[in-house]
């Protein structure tokens, strides 16, 4: 069985709906514009200037926090440049 891959430059993730007490919890209408997922996959990283890759700091089965404004969804899957994703929360941090 092969593994989902994106293409360069994105990443691929199951978007969360609000957990009950004691998990992420995140209203829409606090925010509409971001979302909480789960990181299934990463693509190969895009390369500075200088040719080295560029360092991500979340990784496959981190949960995040995500701009909801630019992404696609195919099969059940949320996909979106890299850098959409700008926080790693932790189990029982509370958003919202």
């Amino acid at each position: 069985m092969s593994k989902f891959y994106p293409s360069k430059g994105k990443v691929a993730v199951l978007v969360e709906a609000p957990q009950s007490e004691g998990e992420i919890i995140y209203e829409a209408k606090g925010n509409p514009k971001i979302g909480v997922a789960k990181v299934v996959s990463i693509g190969p990283s895009e390369l500075h200037r200088n040719g080295n890759p560029v360092e991500l700091h979340y990784k496959e089965g981190d949960r995040v926090l995500f701009e909801k404004d630019r992404y696609e969804t195919v099969h059940g899957y949320t996909i979106m440049h890299q850098f959409r994703i700008f926080a790693v929360v932790e189990e029982g941090v509370r958003i919202g």
